[in-house]
């Protein structure tokens, strides 16, 4: 038997979040760390933001919610 439509409404959510965006970009020497757009760091190396994105992004999914790390800049 079909269950009959929106009869599961109640346990399926209906909207889903947007995970966090964390973003690591270089400009003028400098890699700078966002996370949805809103300042998070800046590091001398590669390596250090990368570091810090990946930490920001554990510390985000470990309160339940998701993450996305993005490398380069944001598109115009």
């Amino acid at each position: 038997m079909e269950a009959p439509i929106g009869e599961f409404e109640h346990i399926m959510p209906t909207h889903v979040p947007s995970p966090v965006v964390i973003r690591s970009a270089r400009a003028h020497g400098v890699w700078h760390v966002t996370c949805d757009d809103v300042f998070f760091g800046d590091y001398l190396s590669q390596d250090a933001a990368r570091s810090a994105a990946s930490k920001a992004a554990k510390d985000i999914e470990e309160q339940g919610r998701a993450a996305e790390i993005v490398f380069g800049p944001r598109s115009p």
